[in-house]
């Protein structure tokens, strides 16, 4: 995986298959996308990607305690709400009490 990191933002590359936008907002960091290339899917990108940014934001990046994101579908081709929803649990990430309005199925993983 490669990793860019331009002012809070780290720009994850895995291997041109794959890539996701991370913030890091000082004591959390916000997956703010994770997308693979459609010829891609189904190939367990997805998951290697995910495992490579939290053990990434585990080992360089101290004071991140928790990891945010939001399981909107990209596009109509890819994972439903439910399906990613189910998919991020997976990896210990669970609905937040009281989400935003605007991100009705904001998940968190505590990192502590």
């Amino acid at each position: 995986m490669k990793i860019e990191i331009k002012n809070n933002k780290i720009y994850c590359n895995y291997f041109g298959k794959a890539y996701a936008n991370i913030t890091n907002n000082r004591f959390y960091a916000t997956i703010e996308i994770i997308k693979v290339d459609p010829q891609f899917r189904g190939k367990k990108i997805a998951t290697a990607l995910l495992s490579s940014i939290i053990k990434y934001i585990r080992q360089n990046i101290k004071n991140i305690k928790m990891i945010v994101l939001s399981p909107l579908p990209l596009d109509s081709n890819g994972l439903k709400i439910e399906q990613l929803v189910n998919f991020y649990k997976r990896y210990n990430f669970s609905p937040i009490n009281n989400p935003p309005i605007h991100s009705p199925y904001m998940m968190s993983l505590k990192l502590i």
